[in-house]
Formats: structure tokens, C-alpha cells, sequence
């Protein structure tokens, strides 16, 4: 089914209408912490500003695995950890995502309305084939000490509602 263009004119959300060349560009520019050959257009700490959470319990606590400004942190396998966006609304979704350690990332279009998570996944593990996987710390915790936050929980401020 053919989807008309229109513009995202709804606040906070928006539309960035970028080519291949445009996103490439634009993961360059997060590597790179905001330069752009010989300018740069943002400090490294404004770009750690765009990536950290703020405003998150877990934030509060020092997890910094969430939505920052306008840039969120995303997982492959639990263990590798990119920052980008994604986003989309019928007739298309793109996702792009970069890991500073590793010097990667990628951008992903198309013009459907299907989500993208699978594709992003073999990306992903295309990218990080010649990388060792990060070995996780395991934790002892007492049962006991969890009593207190065993219950229901809901979110109180629902992304989509």
C-alpha cells in the first residue's frame, strides 16, 4: 500500500530526511565526538550530554543505560553497548546506531512500516565478528534483601499511551 510523505511537525517529535551519505556522516560525526574534519561542531562533553540519561531513576543511581537527548542506548547480546536513534511512522523506519570503542556503526532505511531489530541484529554481528565479546561480572545477592521490592510495578510515565 502506497503511504503519502508528510512531515513530522508533532513536539518533541520530528524528522531528519537524510540520504546514505547524510547518515554516514552523521555516525562519523558521533565517533568523532562532534568534529568534522578540522571543526568542531560540538565539544566532547555536549556530545556525552546528548548520550546520557537525565532524567531516569536508574540515572539518579549512575546506569547510564537508557534515553538520553535525543540519543538512547541500545544492547547486541547484552554485552556490546551502541548509542543512536531510531524512528518511524507508516511508510517508514530507520535506525542508526555507533560504538565509540569499537570505531562502528551503521544506518538503516526503508520504506515500510515493519520494525527493523532483526536486520539491526545481523548488522550488528557483522560488525562485531572479529571482536571478544566482553566477559560479564556475576553477583551474589541475597534472596532475603530483595523482600522489599517484590510487587507490581507499572510505569507511571508510559512512552506510548
Amino acid at each position: 500500500m502506497e503511504v503519502p510523505f508528510y512531515a513530522i511537525n508533532g513536539t518533541p517529535a520530528g524528522a531528519l530526511n537524510a540520504s546514505a551519505s547524510d547518515m554516514t556522516a552523521l555516525i562519523h560525526f558521533f565517533l568523532n565526538y562532534g568534529l568534522v574534519d578540522t571543526l568542531q561542531f560540538y565539544t566532547p562533553e555536549e556530545i556525552n550530554e546528548m548520550e546520557k540519561v537525565h532524567t531516569t531513576l536508574e540515572a539518579v543511581n549512575g546506569l547510564q543505560n537508557g534515553y538520553g537527548l535525543g540519543n538512547y542506548t541500545s544492547n547486541y547480546r547484552n554485552k556490546i553497548l551502541f548509542q543512536g536513534h531510531n524512528g518511524g511512522i507508516d511508510g517508514f523506519i530507520s535506525a542508526f546506531g555507533y560504538n565509540r570503542v569499537h570505531k562502528i556503526g551503521y544506518a538503516l532505511s526503508n520504506n515500510g512500516s515493519n520494525g527493523m531489530q532483526d536486520l539491526a541484529n545481523l548488522v550488528k554481528a557483522f560488525l562485531l565478528q572479529h571482536i571478544t565479546e566482553p566477559a560479564l561480572a556475576a553477583y551474589e545477592i541475597d534472596a532475603n534483601s530483595l523482600a522489599d521490592y517484590e510487587g507490581y510495578y507499572q510505569f507511571k510515565n508510559p512512552r506510548n499511551k
